[in-house]
């Protein structure tokens, strides 16, 4: 005899089970969270700002736990879509009063803790909605000068969740044209310049490197001015009108565009832009590293009894990490500012040299990491590049670098020392310079480059040589370790690709050739 049919009842229950099931509790969580965040209904009590303050931070939190172990599990290109961490942000796009809500919070007279969550959420939403928060920045005036407002601001969370958020904007020339002209910059180069001072140890490293290797270049100069100099190592390389540029630069572009401009808007917000350093939104979940042996000198630098401190019980990170966080974002602003000329004399009176010599002694990879960014746009000036290489700060790169993969952080440096290569590359003045000085360090890094998993590194590596095979040094070297051999072999994978950067890598690899 057939079973008995199920009731319509048990039938709509099996339904309502199965959706529960589909939905991950982590998405039901941020669901529930923006719409209590979102609601106006006037028979519900308005969330006081202690709760708006939790509720922030919670969705925050969990975006960056769930990008953290994207990132773990996955490798580059970073697609969201499918994943957790893309399902999540879904959520959040299909409240359409979410986003507006947290640009009211912004300009209203909210409390500066509440200003700090919103900007730490929005930090967190950067792999997918970078853009958006570009526009907001470029579109209104009012809301980039809040913000640079905020960067400078005495409150530890919202300053440090501000630069971040600056930072994002600073990828569009738009923005750093604007804020490159107002006192932001000459404040954060001072900040940057504390950091460096309260660093003891490291910073009494770097003075004394210093003082070594300018003793050094003083004797050198002092030897060539007598024996007429030793000119054998020089070639003539051809003088290029249209410099290349980092071979990330292309996230500045007005249009905010990325290597996959043929994806839809659609499918493009769910889609990171191609960026294989890690973002300012996910430094906040990076390894806990501290800055230096120090750390309590550099916290010392930030007490004050009128602050109020950062709360767990408000889901609020710790004031040890917004510090080392604040240092990063800092690094990145100057950063995507390095290249113009209004914040060079700033930085220079500010002893950027001394900075970066000094963040590079750092036993913190994150740290290192962002100063060589910073450094490879700095390279835009050819007074930073003679200087760095005077103070001994273009061999302490590539002699960090290759301590870093002895002690295992193999890739860690990869993209960010690439950059200075090709910025060095850039003015064949400096590279003849550096021919001169010591090649042997620089050559051996860019011929490990050549191999590295990180495209960007590798294609960042192939324009060097590109651009530095006139000088015969170079040259001998390339031919010395079958250079040739490993073009071919970068031109062979990008026959097929997998991504945009490995097509361009291979074009970059044949135009190598032609050299």
């Amino acid at each position: 005899m057939a079973s008995p049919s199920p009731s319509p009842r048990s039938h709509r229950e099996t339904l309502v089970v199965s959706a529960e099931e589909l939905l991950h509790p982590l998405e039901a969580r941020v669901f529930q969270l923006s719409q209590e965040l979102t609601q106006t209904d006037p028979q519900v009590p308005a969330l006081s700002d202690d709760e708006v303050i939790t509720k922030l931070n919670m969705i925050a939190e969990t975006l960056e736990e769930v990008e953290t172990n994207f990132r773990k599990e996955r490798s580059s290109p970073y697609r969201r879509d499918g994943h957790l961490i893309g399902n999540l942000l879904q959520v959040l796009e299909q409240n359409e009063d979410f986003y507006p809500m947290l640009e009211g919070k912004l300009s209203d007279l909210s409390m500066n803790r509440v200003k700090a969550a919103t900007c730490r959420l929005l930090l967190a939403t950067v792999p997918v909605n970078s853009r958006a928060i570009v526009r907001m920045l470029d579109d209104d005036e009012e809301m980039l000068e809040r913000v640079c407002g905020f960067a400078t601001d005495a409150d530890p969370g919202l300053r440090c969740y501000a630069t971040g958020l600056l930072s994002v904007g600073l990828r569009d020339r738009s923005v750093a044209d604007t804020v490159v002209n107002n006192d932001t910059p000459v404040k954060l180069l001072k900040r940057a310049r504390m950091y460096a001072t309260k660093l003891e140890k490291e910073r009494q490293q770097a003075v004394k490197f210093i003082q070594d290797h300018l003793r050094l270049a003083s004797s050198r100069h002092k030897k060539t001015a007598g024996g007429g100099g030793n000119t054998s190592t020089k070639a003539s390389t051809p003088q290029r009108s249209l410099k290349r540029k980092h071979s990330d630069i292309a996230n500045r572009t007005p249009a905010h565009g990325n290597d996959h401009g043929e994806i839809t808007d659609a499918t493009a917000s769910m889609e990171t832009e191609e960026e294989e350093e890690e973002p300012a939104a996910t430094v906040t979940m990076q390894q806990s590293w501290p800055i230096s042996g120090g750390d309590e000198d550099v916290l010392g630098a930030f007490e004050d009894g009128s602050i109020v401190m950062p709360s767990p019980e408000h889901h609020e990170e710790d004031f040890k990490r917004l510090v080392m966080l604040e240092l990063l974002y800092t690094l990145d602003c100057l950063g995507s500012m390095g290249e113009y000329l209004e914040i060079f004399a700033p930085a220079l009176k500010e002893d950027i040299i001394g900075t970066v010599i000094t963040f590079l002694h750092s036993k913190n990879p994150a740290v290192i990491s962002h100063t060589m960014t910073l450094t490879s746009h700095f390279l835009a000036h050819k007074k930073f590049s003679f200087s760095l290489a005077e103070a001994g700060g273009v061999d302490l790169l590539f002699t960090v670098f290759k301590s870093q993969q002895a002690a295992g952080q193999v890739g860690l440096l990869d993209r960010s020392l690439s950059m200075c290569l090709h910025g060095f590359a850039s003015s064949s003045a400096v590279i003849e310079r550096l021919v001169v000085m010591n090649p042997d360090n620089m050559l051996s890094v860019a011929f490990t480059l050549l191999s590295s998993p990180n495209d960007r590194a590798r294609q960042n590596a192939v324009v060097f040589f590109s651009l530095t095979l006139g000088f015969k040094v170079i040259l001998d070297y390339f031919e010395k370790h079958n250079g040739l051999y490993t073009i071919l072999n970068i031109i062979r994978v990008g026959n097929h690709p997998k991504s945009a950067a490995q097509r361009q890598l291979a074009q970059d690899a044949c135009l190598c050739l032609r050299h």
